[in-house]
C-alpha cells in the first residue's frame, strides 16, 4: 500500500502536469519531425499552408475548419513545420490533463481528481494524439472543458458558464464534425431537471454554440447549396449494406470512393442530402442493425483493430506522392495486447465508477451515458474505430479513478 499512499499523497497536481508535458514532449522527439504518420494529416497541412497564403482553405477541403486554423495560427508564429504544431499539441496534452482534474474535482472531489489526471498524464491514447497531427487531441481538450462549463452553468445556473460551454461546445462542433452527435442529448439533458423544463439554460448554451457555427455554415450554404454546420457527408460515406467484404475494401482503401466523388463533384450532389442519407438506412433495416452492431464492436475495442494508413502499400502509394509520408509503420501489428491489457482494467474500474456515479449524481451519470451512447452510435451508423472513441475517454478515465478511489476506500 505503500506506492498508492505516495501516489496520493506526494504528487501534487503541478508535479503529474509536469510529468506529461514532459512524456509528450519525448514522444514528439521520437518522431522524425518532417515526415506525418497518418494519410489525413496531409489535407489539415495544405489547408493550415493555404490559409497562410491567402487563399482560403483550398478548394481540395471539405473537413471541419478550426484545427487548421489552429494548425495555421501555429505555423505563422513558430514556423511551417510539424515540429512546432507537436510542440503545441504537447502543450495542449497537459491541458487535458489540466481539464479532466478540474471536471473530476467538481463531481466527485479531490482525491478522484487527482488520480483522474494522473492516470490521463500516462494514458497511450493522449500521449499519442499529440504527434498524429489529427483534431482528435484538440477535440478532446475542447469537449471535456465544454463538459465542465455544462456541468457548472447547469448547477449554478451560471449563464457566463454556460455561454462559456456553447462557445466550445461549437468550437468543438467545428473541429471534429461528430459533436453533431451529442449535442442534442446534451441540450435535453441541460433542459430537463429533476422533471422539470428550464428553458433560459438551455436557451443560453444553445444560442451561443449557434452563434459560433453561424458564420461557417453560411459559407457552407453559399459553397454547397444547402446547410451544412460543419462538414459534408457525401452518400459514397455511407456503409454499402448489401456487401460486407465490398465495406471492408472500400475502408481499406483510405475511401477511395469518396476522394474520386470530391474530385468531380467539389460541391457534391443532389444525392448527399440528408433526406437521401435517411433513406439509405430506411431501405435496409435489417443491414443497418447489424451494420451498427458491428460497428459499435469497432468503437469500443480494446485495442486499435482499424488504424488510418495501416497498409503499407497504400502508405508506399502516398510517400510516392508526399515524400513526408512515413511508410515505416509496421510498428502498430505489435500494440495489439498491450492495448488490451490497459484498456481491459481501465474499462472494468470505469463501469464499477459509473455504479458509484449513480449513487452519487445520477443525473450527471446520465450525462455520461448519453454521450457514449450517442457518440458510438453516431459513429456506427458509418464507420467506426478505436481513434474516434479518444474524445470522451477523459469521462471514461474519471469513472475508472473513481472506481480506483472506490477500492482504496474499502480497503482502508
Amino acid at each position: 500500500m505503500k506506492i498508492w499512499f505516495f501516489l496520493e499523497h506526494r504528487l501534487s497536481l503541478k508535479m503529474i502536469l509536469a510529468a506529461a508535458l514532459m512524456i509528450r514532449l519525448l514522444f514528439v522527439c521520437l518522431l522524425n519531425p518532417d515526415h506525418y504518420y497518418f494519410s489525413d494529416a496531409r489535407h489539415y497541412d495544405r489547408a493550415a499552408n493555404s490559409l497562410l497564403n491567402g487563399e482560403g482553405f483550398g478548394e481540395k477541403y471539405h473537413r471541419a475548419p478550426f484545427y487548421p486554423l489552429v494548425m495555421a495560427a501555429v505555423y505563422g508564429l513558430f514556423g511551417r513545420s510539424f515540429l512546432s504544431m507537436r510542440l503545441v499539441e504537447a502543450a495542449l496534452g497537459a491541458l487535458l490533463c489540466w481539464a479532466i482534474y478540474r471536471l473530476a474535482a467538481a463531481l466527485y472531489g479531490e482525491r478522484t481528481a487527482r488520480w483522474a489526471a494522473l492516470l490521463a498524464a500516462f494514458f497511450p491514447h493522449f500521449i499519442l494524439i499529440t504527434g498524429i497531427l489529427y483534431p482528435t487531441n484538440l477535440y478532446a481538450v475542447l469537449l471535456t472543458l465544454s463538459t465542465y462549463c455544462l456541468i457548472q452553468g447547469d448547477r449554478g445556473g451560471k449563464k457566463l458558464y454556460l455561454a462559456a460551454g456553447g462557445a466550445l461546445a461549437g468550437l468543438a462542433m467545428l473541429t471534429v464534425a461528430s459533436f453533431f452527435f451529442i449535442a442534442p442529448f446534451w441540450m435535453i439533458w441541460l433542459l430537463w431537471t429533476r422533471g422539470k423544463r428550464r428553458w433560459a439554460p438551455l436557451l443560453v448554451f444553445a444560442g451561443v454554440m449557434a452563434l459560433v457555427l453561424a458564420p461557417w455554415t453560411v459559407r457552407n450554404y453559399i459553397h454547397y447549396g444547402r446547410v451544412t454546420l460543419s462538414q459534408p457527408l457525401p452518400h459514397t460515406a455511407l456503409p454499402n449494406l448489401q456487401d460486407r467484404a465490398a465495406q471492408e475494401q472500400e475502408i481499406a482503401s483510405g475511401f477511395q470512393s469518396t476522394v474520386r466523388h470530391y474530385k468531380d463533384h467539389p460541391t457534391g450532389t443532389n444525392e448527399d442530402n440528408l433526406l437521401n442519407t435517411i433513406r439509405h438506412y430506411l431501405l435496409h433495416p435489417a443491414a443497418t442493425v447489424q451494420h451498427v452492431f458491428n460497428e459499435l464492436g469497432h468503437f469500443w475495442a480494446l485495442y486499435p483493430d482499424r488504424l488510418d494508413t495501416a497498409l503499407h502499400s497504400y502508405r508506399a502509394q502516398l510517400h510516392a506522392k508526399d515524400h513526408r509520408m512515413e511508410i515505416n509503420g509496421d510498428f502498430w501489428k505489435w500494440v495489439k495486447w498491450p492495448s488490451i491489457l490497459i484498456m481491459a482494467p481501465i474499462f472494468l474500474l470505469a463501469v464499477y465508477g459509473g455504479m458509484r456515479s449513480s449513487r452519487v449524481d445520477r443525473r450527471i451519470t446520465w450525462l455520461w451515458l448519453s454521450t457514449f451512447i450517442s457518440l458510438s452510435m453516431g459513429y456506427s451508423m458509418i464507420y467506426s474505430e478505436v481513434r474516434y472513441r479518444i474524445p470522451i475517454e477523459p469521462l471514461i478515465l474519471i469513472w475508472t479513478a473513481l472506481g480506483v478511489t472506490a477500492l482504496l476506500q474499502r480497503a482502508g
